[in-house]
């Protein structure tokens, strides 16, 4: 029997306002035929025997904004990068050593570029996000497009690259102290 191929996994920035705290928050996907995005999950289809598991609710965020009028971040400012796996209940130790291990690869692959290609500015979202899924060679990017943009072109979604991510975490901090963020994106 001829070995699975591994699903396209791609990385999908958007932004959320949750309890009116504004994030930037980029999730693994598998892109689709169809042009939609799937999310990874430890027991989905997109699980186990799709070696790809490791990424299910791994989360590359910043916040955008004020930070709580304390430091020097004032309007759209992006501070607080990190990343985590989100909310998840880990229910066996295969699952904990794929999320310890996939955090530990980052770990290093973060320490490794710090010290051969120099630290990030603070509040470098797109330098840390593509930093993150080059360690994980994960090349292909998407953001969710604008609200305008989804009625203009009817597609949720866009590919960027680089450049393009930059240009959309741009657009974020520009708009975030605006009474224009709450319709960028409807999450």
């Amino acid at each position: 029997m001829a070995a699975k191929k591994k699903p396209n996994v791609a990385l999908l920035v958007q932004t959320e306002n949750v309890y009116d705290i504004r994030r930037i928050v980029g999730r693994f996907v598998v892109p689709q035929e169809d042009g939609d995005l799937y999310g990874i999950s430890w027991q989905s289809r997109f699980g186990d025997s799709e070696g790809i598991a490791h990424l299910a609710d791994l989360e590359i965020t910043a916040y955008v904004g004020d930070r709580d009028n304390f430091g020097p971040y004032k309007n759209g400012r992006v501070w607080g990068l990190g990343h985590s796996y989100g909310p998840n209940r880990i229910d066996s130790t295969e699952h904990a050593r794929a999320i310890a291990h996939t955090l530990g690869k980052i770990e290093r692959g973060l320490r490794d570029l710090n010290g051969s290609a120099g630290y990030l500015a603070e509040g470098d979202y797109h330098g840390y996000a593509l930093r993150i899924a080059g360690i994980l060679r994960v090349p292909t990017m998407y953001v969710r497009n604008f609200r305008r943009a989804q009625e203009m072109s009817g597609d949720r979604y866009h590919k960027v690259d680089g450049s393009g991510l930059q240009s959309y975490v741009h657009s974020v901090e520009h708009f975030a102290e605006r009474k224009e963020y709450a319709q960028l994106n409807e999450r």
